[in-house]
């Protein structure tokens, strides 16, 4: 939840308009309110007060925007709160039937075996699947070594792995031109790569390092930096 919310109350009618926009008419006495069906808001933030309310089936809140107030509602609605809405790897909150999904989640990884909040576009998509197995009933948690990009102009850069220290680091090129990778270590094991128009070791790196996380592999820095040894057969 970022910049756009609903919190519901009041006693109140739902409509809509053309284009199925959805307007609230507040009325003055306090009663209750009971919505039948299921009630996807998208828009600004609309507030309604009251003291009763009955919701039958769902809510779904849709947001976008650039303001992150997600984690103080969330806190307003009760869930836990630290460091971002506390989830498990299910994206299950604090409060029964409530998930959460995405930058304003801190959740588990058991790769990394420690709770991370990241702002990553593959972590939402990720994280909301794990939200969807679990509601209809065939969960699959949250499984996966964080990774990001970004393209600039002729630039794709994609960066996977959070190590929180590096003991060692190899380059792969020449990180002075467009084309390149930094491969990092932490105890022996590959633990993070950022790399440069550099597809395939990309790729590789990141299998690396879930078989790092998983088998505890380690693979020689010096295969690493050798531009004859191709990404595939670090794999072998």
């Amino acid at each position: 939840m970022s910049s756009k919310f609903l919190k519901i109350g009041g006693d109140y009618k739902i409509s809509t308009e053309s284009g199925g926009i959805i307007t609230l008419d507040t009325g003055n006495e306090v009663g209750q309110v009971v919505i039948t069906g299921d009630l996807v808001v998208e828009g600004e933030s609309t507030v309604v007060e009251t003291t009763n309310m009955t919701i039958e089936d769902n809510i779904i809140l849709l947001n976008q925007g650039e303001t992150g107030n997600g984690i103080t509602r969330g806190g307003q609605a009760g869930l836990e709160i630290e460091n971002g809405i506390v989830v498990d790897d299910l994206g299950r909150t604090s409060v029964a039937d409530i998930y959460a999904a995405g930058d304003c989640t801190y959740h588990p990884n058991d790769l990394l075996k420690r709770k991370l909040r990241l702002e990553s576009v593959p972590n939402a998509i990720e994280q909301g699947k794990a939200v969807a197995s679990d509601i209809v009933g065939k969960p699959q948690p949250y499984h996966q070594v964080p990774w990001f990009w970004s393209d600039q102009y002729d630039v794709k850069l994609q960066i996977v792995g959070v190590p929180e220290r590096v003991d060692h680091k190899v380059l792969r090129g020449d990180d002075t031109t467009n084309s390149f990778a930094w491969f990092y270590f932490t105890d022996g094991k590959l633990t993070g790569v950022t790399a440069v128009n550099r597809m395939a070791e990309f790729m590789a790196g990141k299998q690396l390092i879930l078989k790092a996380c998983s088998e505890g592999h380690k693979i020689s820095p010096e295969q690493l930096v050798d531009e004859e040894s191709k990404p595939k057969s670090w794999l072998a």
